[in-house]
């Protein structure tokens, strides 16, 4: 038998070559070092990749050597191996795995396997029961037509439903009925069960892996530590074990073979394939992606007023719990979404919308074919629950799949909601729920000949508030928390420097320099498609920590600020200060809802969120009250005047004024808004008419030297006007209502 040269390596205290960091989830690019090819057959087993990484991402490439990769295994070794020499070079017919398969490992499966079984039965139970609701649906439309009578056609003769046939048709009805009422009991029992069974579970799991833990840390206590190593870090359980094979002068010339490329998370640049530059032999090169891993954008702005400027500064904390410390990595942020649940919006189709005859027009539903009804009233139904929602979190598109008795429906093959009249023969509400027939919620109807109390008022299936459940169950076991439940798990330790056996070197400190000051280092962004990425300068290291390292993204300058001031003196005697600003072109995009730290003048004043542009490309950023700007308003009056000999008219005079005074050493852009009352002519008895007094020569527009009015719909009056500093500027507004003096009088309707 040909002899396998096998060769131990391990990832720890080796440097990263790049990390791609998304918003949940990392792409992780290492070289390892320490390679020995020899002809024939070899086989590497690379060690302690996290449990957080993702078994199915590993990809595998070589560099170095001419020699093919002919296969891969990812494997996660739950127990502490027998000690191990990051780069053993051995000569044998046979490798020893790990014992794995302990009494305890035994459990642990065995409960990952009741969890399942819990699933299975839950979805079984429930498509008995989607299958019960469809048939009792279909039936009730059937008995619509026997009960409804038939328009008639001329030249058609309608021969009238057989007494037999009822009676078959009520027989069956009144048992399917009673079959879906048996499974709705057994789907709420079911729901009470399996919140009791799967806390059992959790706890005996937790139970099970702690002791597991405790073994493991005896094991390692009396390990010893490689000769010149200065740190020492447990390592962490379970992790990923990689085997590669590589033939080397073994394979014939013309063996079938490819070039391959490691999954570097990015868009493909020149240089990313060529091997290590600091490498002395041959080396492979690995990538996966790991989870617990993440970014967030972070953005603060800073406003002077005095100059009008500002600068928004768009940073990055970048969060690393997945028990890996990336050491010496090129780190890119990507704003791709890596959640195949986000991508998995459908367009929706267009199903055919028929109408025909009927005995009676529903104004609100009649207006729409039945799918769109269904979509309409989809809009307002509750979020799917959690353990509806399949594996990955992908979930179905379109209304959405909800189950009976007060949930969300599939979407009909044949349309939209069922019919909204009564039960079978009138009186309650009829099925809505989505089945073969239609769309829409799920049966509330009351008994056979209507009138009754709704199936269930429960916002799931289970009835309300049941546990998530149904969810993906991981292959790596929890280290902390709750099996099902969405708590952070506290930082895992590092994965470190066990093996980093090089000497520090200390290198001799840098000069003093007066005058000098320290930059902050940005990023260089690159947008290819849908996707955006920020690339960090220099090589980083990350350690697996609670604590998130904060990076400066971009900082974008923003000239020449508008800062405009609004007084509504009528309401409030206060001016308020808005700053307003464009973004240029190249400025990273703000998200929605952006949530920023705001600064004015120097001072952190609080946080903000920064709305979206207006059709102008223009961000309007309130910046409260101005107290250096005092408003003032004078008392309203309202004087009445009767004139006339024989028709008397009576003239009511409105009369308003505000002053503002500019205390600041700038000029302001100030907007002042009033109103003056406008006439509802609706069922006007007598004649009024409106006539502005003040401003002078006011025809829905003035200007000025500095200022203007303008006269808005609904009887609003806006100022626009410049106050120099020290400036008092004040504007008044009268006008005159005329009525026909009767038995009316002239008052206030809103």
């Amino acid at each position: 038998m040909a002899t396998i040269h096998k060769q131990q390596l391990s990832i720890l205290g080796g440097k990263t070559r790049s990390v791609m960091v998304y918003s949940s989830s990392a792409a992780i690019v290492r070289d390892i070092a320490g390679v020995v090819v020899k002809p024939g057959l070899n086989e590497y087993t690379i060690n302690h990749f996290s449990g957080n990484a993702q078994g199915p991402s590993f990809h595998v490439e070589g560099h170095g050597i001419r020699a093919t990769i002919t296969d891969r295994s990812i494997e996660l070794v739950s127990s502490a191996p027998p000690a191990e020499t990051p780069s053993e070079d051995t000569d044998a017919d046979a490798d020893t795995d790990s014992d794995t398969d302990s009494e305890d490992h035994r459990a642990i499966r065995a409960i990952d396997e009741e969890y399942a079984k819990l699933d299975d039965d839950r979805e079984a139970l429930d498509w008995k029961l989607q299958t019960s609701l469809k048939k009792l649906v279909a039936l009730e439309l059937y008995g619509r037509r026997i009960v409804e009578p038939v328009p008639q056609t001329e030249g058609i003769k309608v021969e009238p439903t057989k007494l037999d046939d009822v009676v078959k048709f009520l027989q069956t009805y009144a048992n399917t009925r009673e079959e879906t009422g048996v499974l709705h009991e057994l789907v709420r029992k079911q729901a009470r069960e399996i919140p009791l069974k799967t806390k059992k579970l959790e706890k005996k799991k937790t139970k099970l892996q702690k002791r597991l833990q405790k073994q493991q840390k005896m094991k390692h206590a009396r390990q010893e530590v490689p000769s010149g190593s200065k740190k020492t870090e447990n390592i962490l359980y379970p992790y990923y074990r990689l085997r590669v094979t590589v033939e080397a002068e073994n394979l014939p010339l013309d063996a079938p073979s490819v070039e391959v490329k490691v999954n570097t998370g990015k868009l493909e640049h020149l240089g990313d394939d060529a091997g290590p530059k600091d490498a002395t032999g041959p080396s492979l090169r690995v990538s996966y992606v790991i989870s617990n891993a993440r970014w967030e954008s972070r953005h603060d702005l800073r406003i002077d007023t005095i100059a009008r400027t500002g600068t928004l500064s768009f940073r990055a904390a970048t969060f690393n719990n997945s028990g890996e410390t990336w050491r010496d990595a090129k780190v890119t942020l990507s704003t791709v979404r890596t959640k195949y649940s986000l991508f998995s919006e459908h367009i929706p189709q267009l199903s055919q919308w028929k109408i025909g005859l009927g005995t009676s027009y529903h104004h609100e539903t009649d207006q729409y074919s039945r799918s769109e009804w269904a979509h309409r009233q989809s809009k307002h139904v509750p979020e799917q629950p959690a353990f509806m929602q399949p594996a990955f979190g992908i979930l179905p598109s379109g209304p959405g799949v909800r189950n009976a008795f007060g949930q969300k429906p599939a979407t009909s093959g044949f349309g939209g909601t069922a019919p909204t009249s009564g039960g079978l023969f009138g009186g309650g509400t009829a099925p809505t729920s989505g089945g073969l027939f239609g769309g829409g919620t799920a049966p509330t109807s009351g008994g056979l000949f209507g009138g009754g109390a709704p199936a269930s008022s429960g916002g799931d299936l289970f009835g309300g508030g049941a546990p998530a459940f149904g969810q993906q169950h991981s292959a790596t076991p929890p280290t902390a928390g709750s099996l099902f439940g969405s708590t952070q798990p506290p930082p895992a330790a590092s994965i470190g420097d066990r093996y980093a056996n090089t000497p520090e070197t200390v290198a001799p400190a840098l000069p003093y320099q007066p005058g000098e000051k320290m930059s902050m280092a940005t990023s260089v962004s690159e947008t290819y498609g849908i996707t955006t990425t920020f690339a960090l300068p220099g090589l980083k290291t990350i350690s697996s920590s609670s604590t998130p390292l904060h990076f400066l993204v971009a900082e974008t300058a923003l000239e020449d600020m508008g800062l405009l001031y609004t007084a509504i003196p009528k309401l409030r005697l206060a001016a308020y200060l808005t700053a307003a600003f464009k973004l240029p072109i190249d400025a990273p995009v703000l998200p929605k809802n952006c949530n920023a730290g705001l600064n004015v003048d120097g001072a952190f004043v609080g946080r903000i969120v920064i709305p979206q542009p207006d059709d102008a490309g223009t961000i309007s950023v309130p910046l409260g009250v101005d107290e250096t700007l005092d408003v003032f308003y004078d008392t309203p009056s309202r004087k009445s005047e009767v004139k006339g000999l024989f028709s008397k008219d009576e003239t009511i005079t409105y009369a308003r004024a505000w002053e503002v005074k500019n205390r600041r050493s700038q000029t302001v852009e100030l907007i002042v808004r009033d109103q003056i009352s406008i006439i509802d002519r609706e069922g006007m008895p007598v004649r009024m008419e409106l006539t502005i007094k003040k401003p002078k020569s006011f025809a829905g527009f003035w200007e000025g030297v500095n200022g203007s009015c303008m006269l808005r719909e609904g009887g609003q009056i806006e100022w626009r006007v410049r106050i120099e500093p020290g400036e008092k500027r004040r504007e008044e507004l009268e006008w005159d209502v005329l009525a026909e003096k009767g038995d009316y009088v002239v008052v206030s309707l809103s």
